[in-house]
């Protein structure tokens, strides 16, 4: 049979068919996307998940290494297995999940130890993991039968030494203190909007901020000591330093405003109880937890000028002697405008990064809950 020169041309002509021959073409394509769209979108999800379970686990090594209850062997093993068993119990689409031994093989803990002080000691846990996908027959069809995700989380904690600290708060409670304080300023510093709260009730929660978060990374109150003391003419009353928080949150929630602003009194109080050495020194406290050097904070707050100058000049003295004999000075002026207290504050603070110039109640919390995050660097921290 032969086909006519014209038959020939009118079939290569011939268009009828195509989206047939081109749907047979990308239809395995096309289904092998939408499941690598399915199982991507569900790797992202259990990767997230599995990022959990490896910071916890790292974080338990951790710990029990700072608390000196497990060796590094044990430690590991800890995080190994605490890491399996909440693995284990992940659907990861295969036939059969993995077990718990086969999820601890897939695991590595490195643990770095260095010296912290005379006698302290600091650990680097690096804790790695990978979990077994299976994928669904549309994405085996280009990726494979399965995929590996892997995660990875890093933390560093100490036994002792720099971790430990005592802060000493110095706070104001003068007539002013009394007042509403403003809860939105203008670039100028003028007041646009009152709030509702009165200052020295906006001073108490932001302690209260302070001390939750010192509070959550030393449950066990082995690294944190604090003291307080109010000044208003002159020196008010004070608590003497406790590990933990009980007794300075109390004394912070029964501040009560009058009188007039003398900062000077309250602050040699604090250096005077800071510099202390000997049996009652504040090294000797630290030492019987084995916390060596110590570091040492006062955190000096107002919320105006001091009647005189010459209260002025003496707390400025008093900053600097401190300074001197490496206490770590955080200024904090509230609700004020530029002047004398703002000047004092700025010149006794540490740094220009230890003064903080809050002009209203939300960003007084946020100043003493970030006290409290920076007091607190040393303790047990995580970066994935």
């Amino acid at each position: 049979m032969t086909i006519s020169g014209n038959k020939t041309i009118t079939i290569f002509h011939d268009r009828s068919g195509n989206f047939g021959i081109m749907t047979a073409i990308l239809l395995p394509v096309l289904l092998g996307a939408a499941g690598i769209a399915i199982d991507v979108t569900r790797a992202m999800e259990l990767k997230a998940s599995l990022q959990e379970q490896a910071d916890s686990a790292m974080l338990a090594a951790a710990t029990v290494l700072a608390r000196k209850e497990y060796s590094n062997a044990a430690a590991k093993d800890l995080a190994a297995t605490q890491y399996a068993t909440l693995a284990a119990a992940i659907d990861s689409g295969c036939a059969n999940n993995q077990t718990i031994e086969s999820h601890k093989q897939s695991t590595s803990t490195s643990i770095t130890q260095t010296a912290n002080g005379a006698k302290g000691k600091k650990f680097e846990v690096v804790f790695a993991a990978t979990f077994k996908m299976c994928v669904n027959p549309l994405t085996a069809l280009i990726a494979g039968p399965s995929l590996n995700i892997a995660v990875r989380s890093t933390t560093v904690s100490a036994t002792a030494s720099k971790n430990a600290f005592s802060m000493h708060l110095v706070l104001d409670r003068s007539s002013s203190m009394d007042e509403i304080a403003c809860e939105k300023r203008s670039s100028t510093n003028t007041c646009l909007q009152m709030g509702n709260t009165v200052k020295i009730d906006a001073l108490k929660g932001s302690v209260d901020e302070l001390l939750d978060v010192v509070a959550e990374a030393d449950p066990e109150k082995k690294y944190a000591r604090f003291a307080g003391v109010e000044f208003s003419g002159g020196k008010g009353k004070s608590v003497a330093f406790n590990w933990g928080v009980d007794e300075t949150r109390k004394f912070s929630r029964a501040l009560n405003p009058s009188g007039g602003t003398n900062s000077a009194p309250a602050m040699q109080h604090a250096y005077d109880v800071l510099k202390a050495t000997g049996y009652n020194s504040e090294n000797a406290a630290h030492a019987v937890k084995e916390n060596d050097d110590p570091t040492k904070y006062i955190v000096f707050m107002t919320d105006g000028d001091n009647n005189s100058k010459d209260s002025d000049a003496a707390t400025l003295e008093i900053c600097k002697l401190a300074k001197a004999k490496g206490i770590v000075i955080y200024a904090v002026a509230f609700d004020i405008k530029q002047g004398r207290a703002t000047t004092l504050l700025s010149s006794c603070a540490a740094s220009d990064g230890h003064y903080y110039a809050a002009k209203t109640a939300s960003e007084l919390y946020a100043a003493f809950r970030e006290i409290g995050l920076r007091a607190n660097s040393g303790i047990a921290r995580m970066t994935n």
